[in-house]
């Protein structure tokens, strides 16, 4: 300290004087009744439960193998102007709990002053611990009894004193470790198989604990009476005790496109799971679920591995992944976990990503896309994934129980102003039309009904699209239809008439078109102005033999701009199926057309050799003569 003073002959002097530190407490006016009115508002306790959540709040798992999840959360604070050092926090743990360890609230500047706790433990068998801790120790139990009343002295709770609410950080029945490091009291253990008396713990029972503090220097209104009386305020949590099947999962879903957008683009974007955004799950794992990826409309799997599959703990789940083709036309990707034991982690980021592809004859446009899941064993929070088979149950294979929606969004094609002609295939092996598919040389593999489980059928398509500003006129569009041409290649035959197909988006008013035939090959020409002859080209009706078919045209008066025309398919068959194994076939076609003033637009012919050409390839063994 120093001070300045004038001394009797009139000179200023300055002292100086030095002490050891001291601090001084501050108290309220009466030093007993530290709350408003007398009340108990100031000087607040906290108690949660193992988790929270608006609907799935303080379940407690009855599961013998799980160990060290945290069973209370407490927490206390004091916003009086009194400090006090004769705290005493109690806690009453009840019956059915088999309470092992007590952490302390970390050392914090929201608790000065607090620098130890003395306490008091009973055991359940009569074991009395006592001892000093700091803040932030965990007391644990000296025998292999569980914790029953826990009673800590701390040294000071100092005016506006806290410690972090009491309240979970997930809403799962889980360890809590994301609460590490909070500044709070955690009672640890495990739900005891039975209670103290013996009798078992059962699914639905209640269980209460209860906290309290102390303060024998102050005083509070009792309620009743109005009389004052030791400061003492209890509060309790109640818990429900679940079985594992009665916990609830939930899961969310992510898609994402790149920003080009334009059809046949390979690798156009991904749809995955991931960690759901809304709900109340009180588990993170989903039992031996089906995932169904309902794609958008011009898309289709590329069929590669998961991206990111599904792993927790060092285990990665091995589903089997297969496509089929709703009734709508649209691809699933089923992801089946069932028969593998695998639980379906569901607290992470994007998982079990499929990539798709644009078709090549995508029309522009925005497209839903779905993500049902079918789990038959966990159950699943229905305000996250609504409980609704979706409308079309293709989508699900039938299914009409344990169905979920877990997520949906939408998927952008752009194409661009230009007039396009594209070709896709599609052999017994594809469920889908795409530029290169397989065939299998035994058998179908994929089940549709085009193919009457008949492995020789296979199928081509051609589109026309004008997405220009102005109409086309006089379109005419030539095929061949694919002949051998050498060892590597196999011929393929008409089994009838050109079908026709609208596609999802191209509207209902489309041009007429007419459909010939020829036993004749077709020369293509790429010279402007100039097109293959169509002379000795006859309709259906005329053809006598399907097999003799060479080539065909598709004519059009006009297609309207902004108009793509759905697809021509070719019906075929590979009568050599079964000697053709390691061989393929392509398709080639070539576009005529007019523009409005009558001048000739450049032909858009594919050669087996261009990039847009569509080809089969047969799998399985060559056949050695």
């Amino acid at each position: 300290m120093t001070q300045t003073i004038v001394d009797p002959q009139g000179q200023e002097r300055t002292l100086t004087a030095r002490a050891p530190a001291w601090t001084e407490y501050l108290r309220s006016g009466d030093g007993l009744v530290p709350c408003p009115s007398g009340s108990s508002e100031c000087l607040v306790l906290s108690i949660n439960g193992n988790n929270k959540g608006e609907k799935t709040a303080n379940n407690l798992l009855l599961d013998p193998a799980r160990k060290i999840p945290t069973l209370n959360f407490l927490g206390f604070s004091n916003s009086s102007a009194s400090n006090f050092t004769d705290v005493e926090l109690t806690i009453d743990v009840p019956s059915g709990f088999d309470a092992t360890a007590l952490v302390l609230p970390k050392a914090t500047s929201t608790l000065p002053g607090l620098t130890q706790y003395r306490y008091s433990i009973t055991l359940l068998d009569g074991t009395t611990m006592t001892g000093v801790a700091k803040p932030g120790d965990t007391i644990t139990q000296t025998k292999d009894s569980p914790m029953r009343t826990v009673k800590l002295y701390p040294n000071m709770l100092a005016s506006g004193a806290y410690t972090d609410r009491a309240e979970s950080c997930t809403t799962l029945v889980s360890d809590n470790a994301d609460c590490a490091g909070k500044s709070k009291m955690y009672l640890q253990g495990s739900l005891a198989a039975k209670y103290d008396d013996g009798t078992p713990v059962k699914g639905g029972d209640m269980i209460k604990t209860l906290f309290t503090i102390t303060i024998p220097s102050v005083r509070m209104k009792d309620p009743q009476p109005g009389e004052l009386v030791t400061f003492t305020q209890t509060v309790s949590n109640t818990q429900q005790v679940v079985l594992e099947e009665q916990l609830v999962a939930a899961a969310g879903t992510w898609g994402q496109q790149g920003s080009d957008k334009q059809p046949g683009l390979k690798n156009a974007g991904l749809l995955s799971t991931m960690v759901s955004v809304g709900g109340n799950p009180t588990t993170p794992y989903i039992y031996e679920l089906i995932f169904y990826y309902v794609l958008p409309c011009g898309t289709v799997y590329n069929n590669d591995p998961l991206t990111w599959p599904n792993s927790h703990g060092g285990v990665t789940g091995d589903p089997e992944v297969t496509t089929f083709q709703a009734d709508d036309g649209r691809q699933v990707v089923k992801i089946d976990y069932t028969g593998t034991g695998y639980k379906y982690y569901t607290q992470t980021g994007a998982t079990n990503a499929v990539y798709l592809n644009n078709e090549p004859d995508a029309i522009s446009g925005t497209y839903p896309w779905q993500i049902c899941m079918v789990s038959p064993t966990t159950k699943i929070d229905t305000k996250a994934d609504p409980a609704t088979p979706p409308a079309d149950t293709t989508y699900v294979q039938g299914a009409d129980k344990d169905v979920y929606l877990v997520g949906q969004g939408t998927w952008t094609i752009n194409a661009a102003k230009e007039t396009r002609t594209t070709e896709l295939s599609q052999g017994n092996a594809a469920d889908m039309f795409e530029s290169h598919t397989t065939s299998n040389d035994l058998s179908a593999m994929n089940s549709l009904d085009a193919y009457n489980d008949d492995p020789t059928l296979m199928r081509f398509a051609v589109s026309v699209s004008n997405n220009e500003s102005q109409p086309l006129q006089h379109i005419r569009e030539f095929v061949a239809i694919p002949k051998s041409t050498g060892d590597s290649t196999f011929a393929l035959n008409l089994t009838g008439p050109v079908t026709f197909d609208n596609l999802n988006g191209s509207g209902t008013s489309l041009p007429s078109y007419t459909v010939r035939y020829s036993t004749q090959p077709v020369a293509f020409t790429t010279a402007l102005g100039s097109e293959p002859s169509t002379d000795g080209y006859v309709e259906a009706a005329d053809v006598k033999e399907w097999s003799a078919i060479q080539s065909l045209v598709i004519d059009m008066d006009t297609l309207p701009a902004a108009t793509v025309m759905g697809r021509f398919i070719l019906n075929c068959s590979d009568e050599t199926l079964y000697q053709d194994a390691q061989k393929s076939v392509a398709l080639e076609t070539g576009l005529y057309a007019q523009k409005t003033d009558g001048s000739a637009m450049q032909p858009l012919v594919i050669t087996k050799s261009d990039k847009g050409v569509a080809t089969i390839s047969v799998t399985g063994l060559l056949a050695v003569s």
